[in-house]
């Protein structure tokens, strides 16, 4: 899982987060997926505050006007939420650009293929009225149907913000469990090499997911910014080799083709 600023970010294949891989070259954290499969991208907001995540994969918006989590909140986005259908939509299938699905592709040659970039954006606080000149009576006990003391003199209440840009909330929230490892140190003790292709994000089956239109504005800069760049695994395991399971994490012995622990197929890491 991805964090900055205590929102969170990450990539699901078959309901399991999958691991980010460092790559010490790009300095971009990478997360590898088999050709022509389905994801999802896990969303958590953190924080005390309301916010809106803007999801961009391979540089296109995918979630028209930007998707609203309350404070707290985690989240799976599983499809494409655009032209106003708030019940369904494509899901997001993971091809690679030059294999059998690559003309599903939109655009071969952009190098933002397997970029999925998430900007968070926290919800605009509303000035905080002025405190309402003192009365002439104050200090004595009730005022205008208020118990009023002096030493609350000057405190004020915030108010609920306005709400005015639109953006869909989804209907209901998902369950997350988060690991302990933060942004920046994913597998950073052991040095991994894992061989992949450019692969792009396509139109996948048609899914149900349902959200709601609200209004939020939004603050004018980023609370945080998380880049992970998708890859179409290409080298299948080697007898010789031990590997961790991409899904769950768990050390695979010499020889297994599937993990033991959770059934996913196992690759090799170079």
């Amino acid at each position: 899982m991805a964090h900055a600023n205590d929102f969170v970010v990450s990539i699901k294949h078959g309901g399991k987060a999958l691991r980010e891989i460092p790559n010490n070259t790009t300095r971009e954290r990478e997360v590898f997926l088999p050709d022509g499969s389905e994801y999802s991208i896990h969303l958590k907001n953190k924080t005390d505050r309301k916010a809106v995540a803007h999801v961009y994969i391979d540089g296109t918006e995918a979630v028209t006007e930007g998707l609203v989590l309350p404070a707290g909140f985690a989240f799976d986005l599983q499809r494409f939420v655009l032209d106003g259908n708030m019940e369904s939509g494509a899901s997001f299938r993971f091809v690679a650009v030059h294999g059998k699905e690559g003309h599903k592709v939109d655009n071969p040659d952009t190098p933002e293929n397997g970029l999925v970039r998430v900007e968070f954006f926290f919800e605009k606080e509303k000035p905080k009225p002025r405190p309402k000149p003192l009365p002439d009576n104050f200090g004595m006990k009730f005022c205008r149907g208020m118990d009023i003391h002096e030493n609350v003199m000057g405190a004020t209440v915030a108010e609920p913000a306005m709400l005015f840009s639109k953006g869909p909330v989804p209907a209901t929230a998902a369950a997350c469990s988060e690991g302990s490892a933060m942004f920046g140190t994913l597998l950073m003790e052991e040095e991994q090499k894992t061989s992949g292709s450019i692969g792009a994000t396509a139109a996948g089956e048609k899914v149900s997911q349902r959200f709601t239109m609200v209004n939020v504005e939004e603050e004018s800069n980023a609370a945080a910014v998380i880049l992970l760049r998708l890859k179409i695994r290409t080298e299948p395991l080697r007898a010789q080799d031990h590997v961790h399971c991409s899904a769950c994490g768990a050390r695979a012995e010499t020889g297994h083709k599937f993990c033991y622990r959770c059934g996913a197929p196992l690759y090799h890491n170079a």
